[in-house]
């Protein structure tokens, strides 16, 4: 209990003990006003003392407080029953808490410490502790093993599937951003991981080795979810928080509900793998089908817009991209750092299929670096050699690309062979798909699927995702050309930059120091 209320701010405590004794009131018990210490022990005591004067001392929890806590918290249901069953979890860990001389007494945690216990653990796992994570997937699995009749879901996928809903419309708050065939779809690709991670374990749930880290470099897509997702939808006031407000170019425009293809449960999963700072708004500055499908529109729109999120449909509706963590620039050189990722959304448009046998045919979710290099972003125009392809491409080597776009807005490719990413298989290739197993290979005349990875374009769209970085860059170039940061006027000016690069360029390759001194 110490070790929780260390972990939860004062004001976390205080809006648990709130919504308690909300609870406890439907049954008749007096509300007081107090505060929340600041000291973690004081604050334990704070919070067994609460325990005691609402009746929620005991050892079990009672099943007439259960559904008044729900409704206090306006907790969906499986998410409710899964930090019941993680309170427990860790409730019943090492000796307990123990208070005063009688050490024989059992540990006094009842509902509310238990609670609290459960929402600290939660976020400890959000903020990347790996112990709380996999205690927090163990309660999930054993969830979904001892209560899903209970729940009354015959099918276990389907528990997957609600406790994914429910994550999603804690950070959404609006049913009707989640009725659409796309958002459907990807949230079936997101439970399926859930169900894996449960028929892995024996269909018991009860398997510690199954939530273990795996030596694989791919990631459980659903176990990061939940982890990252679990501690904004315990409490009222944190639901809501990660979800990027999708806006038009004019950084006002509401895109909420026309965001043909990113969807707000896209940009919920896509945020959980992006600081915090980045997850406020997403300004879309590009979209093929408005600015046209011009690579030369593509780099203007996103020209010191900061870090910059790339979606791309392909002609058979699968949804994939990348994220670079700086401005798209022209170069020869990879750039960009470790906060840089690719990602897969699946086929979220076109004819339908089976989600679980065009799941198993490629990596579903975000991909982040792993450490093999630092080839992250690429981003070249205007160049002739082959050497270097003119389009944006992200991991793996020059011409094989984790993922490549050309610059024709036509074609790309995306090389499972790219280890930048971990090797990841964006899409569905002749390698992987079903049709290889009966041994019809599809043709690659289409351009549609290929045993390459490569594709052909039907849309492309681009966010800046750190909402206000333009402004800040402008206000910046303005400031520091007013101090003359920039070296002062003439040809030392910052708008013969360019020209000074190149004049240096030659002049190494044609004389070295001499000539330069000279």
């Amino acid at each position: 209990l110490v070790e929780a209320c260390a972990s939860l701010e004062p004001v976390e405590v205080d809006e648990v003990v709130t919504l308690c004794r909300r609870a406890a009131n439907a049954k008749g018990q007096p509300e007081t006003s107090s505060s929340c210490p600041s000291n973690s022990t004081e604050c334990a005591l704070y919070v067994l003392e609460h325990e005691r004067t609402l009746g929620l001392q005991t050892h079990h929890d009672c099943s007439n407080i259960t559904d008044a806590l729900r409704d206090a918290f306006a907790t969906p249901p499986m998410v409710h029953a899964v930090l019941h069953r993680l309170g427990d979890t860790i409730s019943t860990r090492g000796d307990g808490f123990v208070t005063g001389n009688d050490s024989s007494k059992n540990p006094p945690v009842g509902v509310l410490g238990k609670l609290l216990a459960a929402i600290a653990s939660c976020k400890r796992a959000a903020y990347g502790n790996k112990d709380d994570a996999l205690v927090l997937i163990q309660a999930v699995l054993d969830t979904c093993a001892s209560q899903v009749t209970s729940l009354e879901v015959t099918d276990k996928t389907k528990f997957f599937e609600r406790l994914i809903e429910e994550l999603a419309f804690s950070a959404t708050r609006d049913t009707a951003l989640l009725d659409d065939d796309a958002t459907n779809k990807f949230l079936a690709y997101l439970a399926l991981d859930g169900a894996k991670t449960y028929f892995a374990s024996g269909g018991s749930g009860n398997s510690t080795s199954t939530v273990s880290s795996s030596k694989k470099i791919h990631r459980n897509q659903f176990r990061d979810t939940v982890s990252r997702s679990m501690y904004d939808a315990s409490l009222p006031s944190r639901r809501g928080k990660l979800l990027p407000k999708l806006v038009g170019a004019d950084g006002e425009t509401s895109l909420m509900t026309e965001s043909p293809l990113l969807a707000p449960t896209a940009a919920w999963f896509l945020g959980l793998s992006c600081p915090s700072e980045w997850r406020v708004k997403w300004r879309r500055v590009f979209d093929s089908t408005k600015h046209g499908a011009s690579f030369v529109s593509f780099l203007d729109n996103t020209k010191n817009v900061g870090p910059t999120l790339v979606l791309i449909q392909t002609k058979i509706g699968y949804v994939l991209g990348g994220l670079t963590s700086l401005s798209l620039k022209s170069g020869s050189d990879f750039f960009g750092d470790e906060k840089s990722f690719v990602f897969s959304l699946g086929k979220l448009f076109g004819a339908e299929e089976s989600s679980a046998d065009d799941a198993s045919s490629f990596d579903f979710g975000v991909h982040r670096p792993t450490g093999v290099n630092s080839h992250f972003c690429y981003c070249a125009q205007g160049f002739t050699s082959e050497r270097f392809p003119n389009g944006v491409g992200f991991g793996g080597q020059i011409g094989h690309f984790s993922l490549f776009l050309s610059s024709d807005f036509e074609r790309g490719h995306a090389r499972h062979t790219a280890a930048t990413f971990g090797g990841v298989r964006l899409i569905r290739d002749a390698h992987a798909s079903s049709a290889e197993k009966t041994g019809a290979l599809l043709s690659s005349d289409d351009g549609t699927i290929n045993q390459d990875g490569s594709f052909e374009v039907e849309k492309v769209v681009a966010y800046a995702v750190d909402g206000d970085f333009a402004k800040r860059f402008l206000e910046k170039n303005v400031l520091e050309n007013r101090r003359g940061a920039h070296g002062g006027g003439g040809v030392l000016s910052q708008k013969y930059a360019e020209t000074r690069m190149l004049l240096d360029v030659a002049r190494r390759d044609a004389g070295g120091a001499e000539r330069q001194d000279r």
